[in-house]
């Protein structure tokens, strides 16, 4: 009887063991995804957001007639290129501390419109 109750408690133990290890490998392939999703997205954000400062930029400079244009322009992309780079590491930071606190939607509600060179 006791030989019984020993085996009966050990394979309740080691289901418990497995449900543990199940949930978990469950949760991390959750945060897994939603990572992924969440850098996709933020990266496509960023991409298209380089994409347009620079087309801004060179439609700029083709309208420069002296160096110091030339310069003004440069500065304003260099400018915009790094508030760019700064909040893009603000959202990916926000998003993937959404996504280790457990929250599936972790992408930011309504991002802020892209920044322009000017």
């Amino acid at each position: 009887m006791a030989a019984k109750q020993q085996s009966s408690a050990a394979t309740d133990a080691v289901e418990g063991f497995n449900t543990a290890i199940s949930e978990t490998a469950g949760r991390g392939r959750e945060m897994m995804e939603a990572s992924l999703a969440a850098w996709t997205q933020e990266a496509q954000r960023f991409y298209d957001e380089m994409s347009a400062q620079g087309r801004t930029a060179l439609e700029q400079l083709k309208a420069c007639q002296s160096p110091v244009e030339v310069l003004s322009v440069e500065q304003a992309w260099l400018a915009a290129r790094s508030k760019a780079y700064l909040e893009s590491g603000v959202r990916f930071a926000q998003v993937f501390a959404a996504v280790a606190q457990g929250h599936k939607a972790a992408a930011p509600v309504e991002p802020p419109p892209p920044s322009q060179a000017t």
